[in-house]
């Protein structure tokens, strides 16, 4: 549950994220978790899930993003001998990257 104005006097509460909270019940029978209550909640729980796993690549792909744009950056204001040397480093930490074991998936047995 979300309080707005928190550090405020007002202790208001967010009654959209509390009504979400409560999207899977049937308000019309309140006193019973019915088969159609647990089809809803189980839909609710999977489509929150979906949204967390899309908002969370959505962060990611950001962030490398970010992370190559820093980079390159940085390479602009490099000497010649310096970019070489951090392209190289680069592409070598790259390959240590993909050679990792789990790529490889070597931990990982076949089943």
């Amino acid at each position: 549950m979300q309080l707005l104005g928190v550090g405020s006097k007002s202790n208001a509460i967010d009654h959209q994220a509390l009504l979400k909270q409560f999207e899977h019940l049937n308000h019309m029978n309140p006193n019973t978790f019915e088969v159609e209550d647990l089809d809803r909640l189980i839909k609710s729980a999977t489509s929150d899930l979906e949204n967390y796993d899309k908002n969370r690549h959505d962060d990611f792909k950001r962030y490398e993003m970010m992370k190559e744009h820093e980079r390159r950056e940085r390479l602009k204001n490099m000497n010649d001998e310096d970019r070489t040397k951090e392209e190289q480093h680069y592409e070598k930490m790259k390959k240590k990257h993909a050679d990792h074991p789990i790529k490889k998936k070597k931990i990982i047995p076949n089943f």
